[in-house]
């Protein structure tokens, strides 16, 4: 018997990548969590959840699609979404911890500890001022520069940063209460802190 002509006919469906990322990085969680290909039409499932010490903001795709942490994105074209976080109110706690080195470069070491809720990034010390309390006057010079930045900290995580000083000119029955004013997510927040009793 003579073979029968056969015809086969091959179908694509069109597919888009579709991914979504975080910001800041380290701020929360996505689902999905890896970037994958969909059928266009799609219609994409995804959450948001921020970490501890932030909120969730909204999702941007080049623009605001939503401001619920839960919706969905339909495939049309190569995408990714971001989700926005934003930090919580913070407030640092700054006490004495240590201090060490010769008088003429004293460091004097501080613990900065984050009371929360927020997340405190970008710190940085912008102030620091002396108030002699007791013993003869003297001016010791700071040698840090400022700003001084410090590492990001969680809600209630603490971390020390040190500050020299040159207290050659100074007895040793010399006392100061120091100010330190520091800024945290990039001047969203504010914290100060006065530390008496400081001897050189």
């Amino acid at each position: 018997m003579p073979s029968t002509p056969l015809s086969l006919t091959a179908n694509f469906t069109t597919q888009y990548q579709f991914s979504a990322a975080v910001s800041p990085a380290g701020a929360g969680t996505v689902t999905p969590s890896a970037a994958a290909y969909y059928n266009v039409g799609s219609v994409v499932n995804i959450s948001a959840t921020p970490a501890a010490g932030y909120v969730f903001s909204g999702w941007s795709s080049g623009a605001t699609i939503s401001t619920s942490s839960t919706t969905t994105a339909v495939i049309a074209r190569p995408m990714t979404v971001t989700a926005y976080f934003t930090p919580l109110p913070t407030t640092l706690q700054t006490t004495f911890y240590t201090k060490s080195g010769t008088l003429a470069s004293r460091l004097w070491t501080f613990s900065l500890k984050n009371l929360g809720p927020g997340q405190a990034n970008n710190i940085s010390i912008t102030g620091f001022t002396l108030n002699q309390t007791a013993g003869p006057a003297c001016q010791p010079p700071l040698l840090s520069i400022l700003p001084l930045a410090v590492k990001n900290l969680a809600p209630g995580i603490a971390t020390t940063v040190s500050i020299s000083l040159n207290l050659s000119s100074c007895s040793s029955t010399a006392r100061f209460t120091a100010t330190i004013n520091t800024v945290e997510n990039n001047g969203a927040s504010f914290s100060s802190a006065n530390i008496a009793n400081l001897a050189p």
